[in-house]
């Protein structure tokens, strides 16, 4: 017959489970807020383009940025 876990041990075990998702979750939006900078630099630079070539290339960037940002969710 397997024991039961003491309370405190179980009690540790869901704050360790609190800890790590408190560290995955700074992860997360840190890397979402990364990408949201990112975000607004691809926008001014699209926004800012000489010319069709180069809007086209910041759009694809853009692209790139956005799929970078919703993995990161």
């Amino acid at each position: 017959m397997k024991a039961e876990p003491k309370p405190s041990e179980e009690l540790a075990a869901f704050l360790d489970f609190v800890d790590r998702c408190a560290s995955r979750y700074n992860t997360a939006h840190s890397n979402t807020e990364q990408e949201d900078k990112r975000l607004q630099d691809l926008l001014h630079e699209i926004e800012l383009a000489p010319d069709k070539a180069e809007r086209n290339r910041a759009a694809t960037r853009l692209q790139h940025s956005r799929k970078t940002r919703r993995e990161d969710l």
